[in-house]
């Protein structure tokens, strides 16, 4: 319920059954896998705006590393990560166009807005610009807290966040931007804890 204070007044709280949905890692699985929860991965990249080729080819490390990966259900019954099983999003159609090439096309890619009302053990989130400055339709987009909790909250078990660290550090010139950024800021602590 990562975006639970920020989003919801705090009036949600997560089911005890969410406790039994953990990924089961093997001994080859991506450095910032988590059995559950919040993990980051930072990609440096310069000028990205709504396509990112350096976080394309990570998440396809991924996700490749992922398929050979197991999760456990809420009943605690193991099962082995399938396409199915995992959704990458992206906040903008021109990364999900490369997303798609790169990983295939049986791989589930879409926006926020496509994949709003479905879950799946594992959620990818690209966030493909480089920095607050370089995000095509400004900080009101791209931050947007509402979008973000949508993109996130698809996952049963554990969010990937895929992005460049210099969104974490937007130069704010108003409050409206400062509250804005406070979403990311706010994911950030809870992936540090």
């Amino acid at each position: 319920m990562l975006f639970r204070s920020l989003v919801y007044d705090s009036r949600l709280e997560a089911d005890p059954s969410t406790d039994l949905r953990v990924l089961q890692l093997n001994t080859n699985a991506h450095p910032a896998l988590k059995a559950s929860g919040i993990s980051y991965v930072p990609v440096l990249h310069e000028s990205n705006t709504q396509s990112s080729l350096e976080e394309a080819l990570v998440v396809n490390d991924i996700y490749n590393i992922l398929l050979n990966q197991s999760f456990a259900i809420s009943t605690g019954e193991l099962k082995n990560f399938t396409n199915q099983n995992i959704l990458i999003v992206a906040p903008y159609n021109l990364h999900v166009h490369l997303l798609t090439k790169v990983l295939g096309k049986e791989a589930r890619v879409g926006t926020v807005d496509k994949f709003q009302g479905q879950e799946a053990p594992i959620i990818i989130y690209s966030m493909v610009t480089s920095s607050a400055a370089d995000a095509p339709r400004g900080m009101d987009f791209l931050y947007n807290a509402n979008r973000f909790n949508v993109a996130v909250s698809r996952a049963r078990a554990a969010v990937i966040l895929v992005g460049s660290p210099l969104l974490f550090e937007p130069e704010c010139k108003t409050p409206d931007q400062m509250k804005l950024a406070n979403g990311l800021c706010y994911f950030m602590e809870k992936v540090e804890n």
